[in-house]
């Protein structure tokens, strides 16, 4: 028997963790749980588990103040020295190159650096992430490249366009961009704003839902705004039973991020079936699918423009065989492989 200590071992904003250790588990694999600090708990408890799976290394070491931001990285790094002298096993998911808000490139590199040459299994999200990772830190023998699950069984989708359009006051004829997920500098929201400014058409409706930090916006972003009746704004956290009235209200979700190295965004846009306008983005060009996925060219204005003029109804039972292959019972098999190749559950 296998077990795994997580941390985290759950995400109340994101299914993600649930869906993973969900379809992971069996009888030869199981998850531990894990209570308080994670470093002290993984010494504390170090006859509880075989195997410490990190995600988001942020969370161990960022703070305002670059030295007990370096401090905290140390000692993070001190951990996974501990555990690999106690004989446990490290795994690693890199759901991003490098953290999108943190205090320090350099100690981002350095928390990357040691935990990857450390780690008996790195897992990545796209064959893209695996060419990257090995351009930016070398090559891993241990890397694992696993899709991202899609999120049908996390949601509900019982409400219809006219249902959600009336909820929003949106009027049946008018045309509706939606970009709803946490609003941060990198995922473009202001670049969005100023694009479909330039599009003039008084049928075009953009609806932009999601929590705002101000701390890194100030007041541009409601500022770009300003007083344009066409963008409605809902600035909140969208909860779980709230999401299908925004994706049944659109017509396009436009995801015009920066960069990005796996996005959950556009697999629960897939999960709502709306086509998702993305960036040219390698790792993102391997979740394309047929009818739902159109890339921004380099003008976002005329991407987004050229893209509504084109769209049309997906053929329901293609896009159910392409999402059928984003089943996490589906995506998480490399991983299980992996482990079992690596002969960990017999440890």
């Amino acid at each position: 028997m296998l077990k795994i200590a997580a941390f985290p071992s759950e995400d109340k904003g994101n299914p993600y963790i649930e869906n993973f250790y969900s379809a992971l588990c069996d009888e030869e694999i199981v998850t531990v749980p894990t209570k308080g600090a994670a470093q002290d708990w993984l010494k504390n408890n170090i006859e509880d588990y075989d195997v410490a799976h990190f995600h988001w290394l942020i969370d161990f070491y960022n703070n305002e103040s670059w030295k007990i931001c370096f401090n905290h990285a140390l000692r993070f790094i001190r951990t996974l020295i501990f555990l690999k002298k106690n004989k446990k096993k490290i795994l690693f998911t890199l759901h991003n190159t490098f953290p999108h808000e943190s205090r320090s490139r350099f100690i981002d590199w350095l928390v990357r650096f040691f935990i990857l040459h450390l780690c008996d299994c790195v897992i990545v999200h796209s064959k893209s992430a695996k060419r990257q990772l090995a351009y930016l830190f070398g090559k891993f023998s241990n890397t694992v490249v696993m899709y991202h699950g899609h999120y049908k069984e996390n949601y509900s989708n019982l409400v219809d366009s006219t249902a959600a359009r009336t909820k929003l006051n949106i009027k049946p004829n008018e045309k509706v961009i939606l970009f709803l997920g946490a609003i941060r500098p990198y995922k473009g929201v202001i670049e969005l704003v100023e694009a479909f400014q330039k599009l003039k058409s008084s049928k075009l409706k953009l609806l932009i839902a999601g929590s705002l930090k101000p701390s890194l916006f100030g007041s541009n972003l409601e500022g770009k705004i300003g007083k344009d009746n066409r963008i409605l704004f809902h600035n909140k956290f969208i909860e779980d039973e709230d999401l299908q009235t925004f994706f049944n209200a659109s017509d396009l979700v436009v995801l015009p991020f920066r960069n990005s190295l796996t996005s959950g965004s556009l697999l629960l846009s897939y999960t709502f079936n709306k086509p998702v306008l993305v960036p040219n983005i390698s790792s993102l060009k391997e979740y394309e699918i047929l009818d739902l996925t159109y890339t921004i060219d380099s003008d976002l204005e005329l991407s987004i423009s050229k893209t509504l003029e084109s769209l049309t109804t997906p053929d329901k039972s293609i896009v159910d065989l392409e999402m059928s292959k984003y089943n996490w019972d589906s995506v998480i098999l490399p991983v299980k492989r992996k482990l079992k190749h690596l002969g960990w559950h017999q440890q």
